[in-house]
């Protein structure tokens, strides 16, 4: 909506893309709004975007993206072989936070 937003903290996350484990630091934002990577932090992260296929390419290893309805691309961030732990040390509500997180990972419409 072009409105302004401070962070609340910067995290930095594990995340899994194209078969290779990274780490993406961004800054957490009250609302609830998609977890979007820019342009910048996929170039840091040699990501090819192949529209044709719609997949993204990492040293050569391809990962297939989802199409939303609204035509935005949706990127499995998870190692579905293992079992994730996040920890939220500066969460004033940590119970709260883990449902967002829930409903937007692992609930969303694609």
């Amino acid at each position: 909506d072009g409105e302004a937003v401070t962070s609340i903290q910067c995290v930095e996350l594990p995340v899994h893309l194209c078969e290779k484990d990274l780490v993406i630091e961004t800054f957490v934002v009250p609302g609830d709004l998609p977890f979007l990577l820019s342009r910048t932090c996929m170039k840091e992260m040699c990501v090819s975007l192949d529209i044709e296929c719609d997949r993204i390419a990492i040293s050569g290893k391809y990962q297939d993206l989802e199409v939303t309805n609204s035509g935005h691309y949706v990127a499995d961030l998870l190692d579905r072989s293992e079992d994730v732990l996040v920890n939220f040390k500066t969460e004033k509500d940590p119970k709260k936070k883990a449902m967002k997180l829930h409903r937007y990972f692992w609930s969303s419409t694609v």
